[in-house]
């Protein structure tokens, strides 16, 4: 498991005051573990609602994420209805 390497390396960061955005696609089954190893932001992809990965981390960090980047490739009205969703889906 390389939670005792992500923690290393996003404490070494933080001591130099870097903000860390732990990401990681196809993570949502490791999200408690992201929260443990210390990132400041967890940045979830498309396949986990906001919501429930918001309720699985915590208080205390940021979440980010949650759109399919396929919708960016599309006309901006789609993009924009789709980021609308994201963000407002519970």
């Amino acid at each position: 498991h390389v939670l005792p390497y992500s923690h290393r390396m996003i404490d070494g960061l933080k001591k130099e005051g870097v903000p860390v955005i732990h990401f990681g696609t196809g993570t949502s089954g490791f999200l408690e573990s992201m929260r443990e190893a210390g990132g400041d932001v967890i940045g979830v992809d498309w396949r986990i609602n906001l919501d429930e990965a918001w309720g699985r981390v915590g208080p205390g960090v940021a979440i980010q994420g949650n759109l399919d980047p396929v919708v960016l490739f599309g006309q901006n009205v789609a993009a924009a209805v789709e980021i609308v969703h994201s963000v407002s889906s519970k």
